[in-house]
């Protein structure tokens, strides 16, 4: 179990967050649907791969430094350290569909 306190949540993370409590509850809807009444705890089909900033800029087709200097805009971004910072794959991807 995850506490979060949204005090101390940037937008961001909220937006993953939320994200990802859509895709357990659509497991869970489906679950149910197809009779099984438990949710299954497998993890998803494709499990989620962190992007360098390099292969960001790649799929969303701009330059590194943009990446770093936009990188508060994405919801997908990820930092893992104070010089560190990672892209959801699964992540970019809804944000590539959603800004379409």
């Amino acid at each position: 179990m995850y506490i979060v306190y949204v005090r101390d949540t940037s937008t961001h993370q909220l937006d993953a967050l939320l994200d990802a409590l859509a895709d357990r509850l659509a497991d869970r809807i489906a679950a149910r649907l197809n009779g099984n009444e438990k949710a299954p705890k497998s993890e998803p089909a494709q499990a989620d791969q962190l992007l360098t900033a390099s292969e960001a800029a790649k799929r969303l087709g701009v330059s590194k430094r943009y990446i770093y200097a936009h990188r508060d805009e994405y919801p997908f971004a990820r930092r893992l350290g104070p010089k560190t910072l990672r892209f959801s794959e699964r992540g970019l991807e809804r944000w590539l569909v959603r800004t379409k």
